[in-house]
């Protein structure tokens, strides 16, 4: 998967716009802070609310 993100495509040419979104449990602030630094644009923790994926999608498709 790693080559298919660097090459810019996933699966029959759809391209890859290179953004990630951390859903997870690990809630503290060190834990959003090393998601950001490894490269996720946003940090939502479990359990995940619709509603906040949503928002974090249409905020990084902005």
């Amino acid at each position: 998967m790693s080559s298919a993100l660097e090459e810019g495509n996933l699966h029959d040419g759809l391209a890859v716009l290179g953004l990630a979104i951390a859903l997870t449990a690990y809630a503290r602030d060190f834990d959003q802070q090393k998601a950001f630094q490894v490269g996720f644009q946003a940090h939502i923790t479990k359990p995940v609310e619709p509603e906040a994926l949503v928002e974090a999608i249409a905020m990084l498709l902005r």
